[in-house]
């Protein structure tokens, strides 16, 4: 039997995929929805967002980026990853496209 950890980084992984597989489509979801699960991707992949990663002022579009994910300073990996898991989830074209059965065994991507 997988461990919790397991089971959430596992959904994490299929929720990258799903996100990477339709980059640049419309995902419906607003800017706002689209940045918190952006910051809390790199906070459960890189962990927290420092003075060394910082996007210049000029840039507004990346800067809007680390701001965001500035926000989630001291988020710990798992707790990252459950929230985007859930962020996503509560989208409407996700949940059309990639609902997980409650009976899924866990297999690799």
């Amino acid at each position: 039997m997988a461990s919790t950890y397991e089971i959430i980084e596992f959904d994490f992984k299929r929720a990258v995929s799903f996100v990477n597989e339709r980059a640049g489509s419309d995902l419906r979801t607003t800017d706002d929805e689209k940045l918190e699960i952006y910051a809390l991707y790199k906070q459960a992949t890189v962990g927290d967002a420092t003075d060394a990663t910082k996007s210049s002022h000029f840039n507004l579009l990346k800067r809007g980026m680390w701001d965001a994910w500035r926000t989630h300073k001291g988020t710990p990996k798992q707790t990252a990853m459950e929230v985007r898991g859930y962020r996503l989830n509560s989208t409407p074209f996700y949940n059309a496209l990639f609902v997980r059965p409650m009976s899924a065994e866990l297999t690799p991507l």
